[in-house]
């Protein structure tokens, strides 16, 4: 009697492993009747220029960039455009950094005596500026 509480092992299906086929090399050419400048001729530099053209595709648009954030003392990850230096994304976001900023301010002026509402009043003043 099977109370179905029994773990059964699940079929998997067997993985493949695939081999990538490279085209067989043509070994001999076959005669024509075509004129020269009519018939079709692989160029000389064909692979060079193919690994030119990877090469361009392959050149990088961005960097990375690691800094310090001032206020917070965080450590900042940026990924910047590589001709105009803008940033394009960075970890953690501006507004985690301003809201680490704030809350910084806000535990520097509590620590100096003041209540939590003067204290959140001074570090809005601190961030203004």
């Amino acid at each position: 009697m099977d109370s179905g509480l029994a773990i059964r092992p699940v079929a998997t299906p067997a993985q493949l492993a695939l081999a990538r086929v490279d085209p067989a090399p043509a070994r001999q050419t076959v005669s024509t009747d075509l004129a020269p400048s009519q018939s079709v001729t692989a160029a000389a530099d064909a692979g060079a220029r193919q690994a030119a053209e990877q090469a361009a595709r392959n050149e990088r648009t961005t960097t990375r960039d690691i800094i310090i954030d001032s206020a917070t003392r965080e450590v900042v990850f940026r990924i910047l455009d590589v001709r105009t230096r803008q940033v394009i994304g960075q970890v953690p976001g501006e507004t985690q950094l301003r809201l680490a900023a704030y809350a910084r301010a806000v535990q520097r002026a509590i620590a100096e005596g003041k209540t939590p509402t003067e204290a959140q009043i001074a570090a809005e003043l601190d961030l203004q500026v």
